[in-house]
């Protein structure tokens, strides 16, 4: 019986004076003992419950700082791979065990001055990118200017 059936068992038969399982009468202070012993053996039972979920949080956190590791030692090579390619001027390379390339950069819009640009690219609030970048392919605008990100991997 664990300690919370122990303690429903305690609760019978303090209310109804008897032990449903064996029919015997109990006297108040039998019954009062009872829910002691049930309610020592919930705080037991919690104390030991208690432990095992602080062990699981432990090994959580363990866990979470052994994912941050690997995840930084994979960048770190794919840092090193990209570094190679690069100053090698080589944007992809096949092998047996599968591809890496390089990719050009993202371009974005990078407001420089929100007041210079026509009003025709802000919308309510703020400047509308999506029309600055088309209107930019078209040459420069007042307040605004693309930009090109690095290069990224791609692995398959």
């Amino acid at each position: 019986m664990n300690a919370g059936e122990a303690l429903e068992l305690a609760v019978v038969v303090k209310r109804t004076g008897s032990d449903p399982m064996t029919g015997e009468v109990l006297d108040d202070k039998a019954a009062d003992a009872g829910v002691r012993r049930a309610v020592d053996a919930v705080r037991r039972s919690r104390v030991e419950l208690r432990g095992i979920a602080d062990g699981c949080r432990a090994e959580v956190k363990r866990l979470q700082e052994r994912v941050a590791t690997v995840e930084a030692l994979i960048t770190g090579l794919d840092e090193r791979v990209g570094d190679a390619m690069r100053l090698l001027s080589i944007d992809a390379v096949k092998t047996d065990l599968g591809s890496v390339r390089l990719m050009p950069g993202k371009e974005r819009v990078v407001i420089t001055d929100a007041d210079q640009l026509p009003e025709r690219y802000i919308k309510p609030g703020q400047p509308d990118k999506a029309k600055i970048r088309e209107a930019m392919k078209g040459g420069g605008m007042p307040g605004a200017k693309l930009e090109v990100g690095p290069k990224f991997m791609v692995w398959r």
